[in-house]
């Protein structure tokens, strides 16, 4: 129902991490796991899914153009499964993303450290 909010929060501070990275601190495009080419690739991937699972709630009718916009939050007892669905599906969407992420980050590094090591 609403399992895209917590990726997206995820997104959002990805995002505004890499502005101050890259406005405040000079640091260098192609460096390291954590470089700012890396992070960039987890923002539009944790983007991405959110804007996957937006799209699939809005085909499935649960989130509508009406306030409140959820369907869920129409009574309290689907307030509270939704509320479980962010903290369960939310958070998994979440962990997932960020740990395909890493072992496409870690991957990519280890391959230009033993390239650059031949």
């Amino acid at each position: 129902m609403a399992c895209f909010i917590v990726p997206v929060v995820e997104a959002t501070v990805v995002t505004a991490g890499l502005d101050v990275l890259k406005e405040k601190h000079n640091i260098p495009q192609k460096e390291g796991i954590f470089s700012v080419r890396k992070l960039s690739w987890l923002r539009n991937m944790l983007w991405a899914a959110s804007g996957l699972s937006f799209a699939e709630h809005i085909y499935h009718g649960e989130i509508i153009a009406d306030f409140p916009f959820f369907t869920a939050l129409r009574t309290w007892e689907s307030t509270q499964v939704m509320l479980q669905e962010i903290a369960t599906e939310g958070v998994l969407i979440a962990l997932a993303v960020t740990g395909v992420w890493a072992v496409i980050a870690l991957a990519t590094e280890y391959k230009s450290v033993t390239a650059e090591s031949k």
